[in-house]
């Protein structure tokens, strides 16, 4: 069974608009933030060098975001993120933003398991050892063949 990651966002001054309202597009930065204190959680940076030099990388193929109610400056929202393994080489993170336990927005990220070297981006499966990092996040009841 999986287990969500959970963290906590302030929202900042600079992070609203005039209203106080936290602008649309920063949702991504935080769920890009909150993925990365994932990816910490479980001993991996995003980007991480391969024994051979080379990166294994994680660029993203799709995201999007739905918005509930808006979140305003001073707001603590707590991010959830559930991952499913989308494939042999891509994952799927699922957010969920909550202020009080009132949902706010849920946002979906899609990202490519790649390797970089010499100027070239490749898609490769994910890395056992990877997978094994993940697995206590992992849904694998929502998985995709391929």
């Amino acid at each position: 069974m999986s287990r969500t990651f959970r963290t906590r966002r302030r929202v900042t001054f600079s992070d609203t608009d005039l209203a106080g309202i936290a602008h649309f597009a920063n949702f991504f930065r935080y769920m890009e933030d909150a993925e990365h204190e994932l990816w910490r959680s479980v001993g991996i940076s995003v980007v991480h060098r391969l024994p051979d030099g080379a990166y294994l990388t994680w660029p993203r193929v799709h995201a999007c975001c739905d918005y509930r109610q808006p979140a305003r400056f001073e707001d603590e929202l707590e991010i959830t993120i559930t991952v499913a393994r989308s494939g042999s080489k891509a994952l799927r993170f699922s957010f969920q933003f909550t202020r009080d336990g009132d949902a706010i927005a849920d946002g979906l990220l899609v990202a490519v398991c790649c390797r970089f070297a010499d100027g070239q981006l490749e898609a490769v499966e994910i890395p056992p050892d990877v997978l094994a990092r993940l697995a206590p996040y992992l849904d694998q009841g929502h998985a995709e063949a391929g």
